[in-house]
């Protein structure tokens, strides 16, 4: 067989071989294709599926919270560690165990630390002070400011006793931190309190909070009238 009837058996069978190879390569790639899709639309479709599941289980949280308990959860929770500077509530309760043990307040100073982490959320106070009377009364208000809230950091307590009564210098810092200022998003899972958390909460409800008076209500205060205003039918004459 001769050169010429090879080329020509091939130039036969050249063209469908091509079709054939062009049509595998095009089912291959479609097929990978489409399987990258298919994988890709299951991951999706698995991911949305618990994302559901998490914002199922929040709102169930949600629907079976008491709110009166996580009221009363968020406010010993928020006056134990307030979102702003907390020295009028700690003063407050310092002036009610003054007047309770009959001590008098000499001295009182506020100092604002530095934070010098510029990224910590938790600012400090330092309240310093000193007091008088008898050492017994001094002794017992002292520790009473162990139980209070705002929660107060004792760092000084220096009692000097004299044969009329005693004196002491007292500072104290107390804490504050700003508000979250971003939400977790909702496809985030809901984490309850751990026990631990619990028990500290429940320890901090039986600290003194500060009182407030909540009977007292916005007095009404009826305009005065002009003196300038006379009437328009006054008659000077007659006022003689």
């Amino acid at each position: 067989m001769d050169k010429k009837n090879i080329f020509a058996q091939f130039s036969q069978i050249r063209n469908p071989l091509l079709v054939l190879v062009v049509t595998f390569l095009i089912t291959a790639f479609t097929t990978f294709y489409m399987y990258g899709r298919i994988m890709f639309l299951r991951r999706e479709i698995k991911s949305t599926q618990d994302q559901n599941k998490i914002f199922g289980d929040r709102v169930a949280t949600l629907q079976i919270i008491r709110p009166d308990i996580e009221s009363d959860v968020a406010k010993v929770a928020l006056i134990s560690l307030p979102s702003q500077n907390p020295s009028l509530f700690v003063i407050s309760q310092i002036n009610t165990f003054l007047n309770e043990y009959s001590l008098s307040l000499t001295r009182l100073d506020l100092n604002l630390l530095t934070n010098p982490n510029p990224e910590e959320t938790l600012f400090e106070v330092s309240i310093s002070f000193n007091v008088e009377g008898s050492y017994q009364n001094i002794s017992d208000f002292i520790t009473k400011l162990g139980d209070i809230t705002p929660l107060v950091n004792l760092r000084q307590a220096d009692i000097s006793n004299s044969s009329e009564s005693a004196e002491a210098i007292i500072e104290l810092s107390s804490f504050w931190s700003p508000f979250p200022t971003e939400l977790p998003p909702l496809t985030t899972s809901l984490a309850g309190l751990t026990d631990e958390e619990k028990e500290t909460l429940k320890s901090l409800s039986n600290f003194v909070s500060p009182t407030f008076d909540e009977s007292l209500s916005p007095r009404r205060y009826d305009p005065r009238a002009n003196p300038f205003n006379l009437d328009n039918n006054f008659n000077p004459e007659e006022a003689l």
